[in-house]
């Protein structure tokens, strides 16, 4: 996206749970990476299975969420405008969990697993000096929680148990600290 793009979105992407605590200039480094998508009716945006290679978020029209479940299809969802679809392929490297079928024709900007996770290690580098192994990260309302095991005499977190050599360390994070990640 260009610069004058960029500033269009911008409301529009502070709207999205995952991006709403970001500053401008945060939400400019990912609008640059966002690759806009248009699909008509009854296309497939991805199947049950597939790689989990993008998020998307949906900028017009609706898709239906199906899960194939015993030989039968379900539909699991109806999502529209603002909803992100995607996001937790990317963040756990899980294969798709359900198959994205377009019920109108609809427009999405996708952001690539590789520039999504470009973030993530900016987020790494900041575990690794904390001495943390083994983490999870939980997007909860208004933030994220990272949750991983961290040498013994590690920095301090919120709340740590004992066990043995390593301790298990719980940190929270509200969604503007994450935009330090991103710098």
């Amino acid at each position: 996206m260009n610069a004058e793009e960029i500033g269009a979105w911008e409301p529009f992407l502070k709207r999205i749970a995952l991006f709403s605590g970001l500053s401008t200039a945060d939400i400019a480094r990912i609008a640059q990476r966002l690759q806009p998508l248009s699909l008509p009716r009854g296309s497939t945006l991805f199947s049950q299975g597939d790689d989990s290679d993008s998020l998307y978020i949906v900028t017009s029209g609706q898709v239906r969420l199906l899960q194939m479940v015993r030989g039968v299809e379900s539909v699991m969802a109806l999502l529209g405008r603002g909803e992100m679809l995607g996001e937790g392929g990317i963040l756990t490297g899980e294969p798709r969990t359900c198959t994205v079928k377009l019920a109108t024709t609809c427009e999405f900007l996708k952001l690539p697993r590789n520039d999504f996770e470009e973030v993530l290690r900016s987020m790494g580098a900041y575990l690794d000096q904390r001495g943390m192994t083994d983490v999870l990260v939980l997007e909860v309302p208004d933030g994220f929680v990272v949750q991983g095991l961290a040498h013994v005499g590690a920095s301090s977190s919120t709340w740590s148990e004992s066990m043995g050599q390593i301790e298990k360390e719980t940190m929270t994070f509200a969604d503007e600290d994450i935009a330090v990640f991103m710098d």
